[in-house]
């Protein structure tokens, strides 16, 4: 399948610091994701 995205060397941080550092991920067709967290933790961003 071809990849619909793709991200290299990603990273987020925050006024409480580095949340993700280095990530590296791709997504094809019918891939499914999900971001799971408590509320306000920081998943909007995303």
């Amino acid at each position: 399948m071809s990849t619909l995205l793709s991200a290299q060397s990603v990273g987020y941080d925050n006024s409480f610091g580095p949340l993700l550092a280095e990530i590296t991920f791709s997504l094809k067709k019918g891939d499914r994701i999900g971001l799971i967290g408590h509320n306000g933790c920081g998943k909007a961003p995303y």
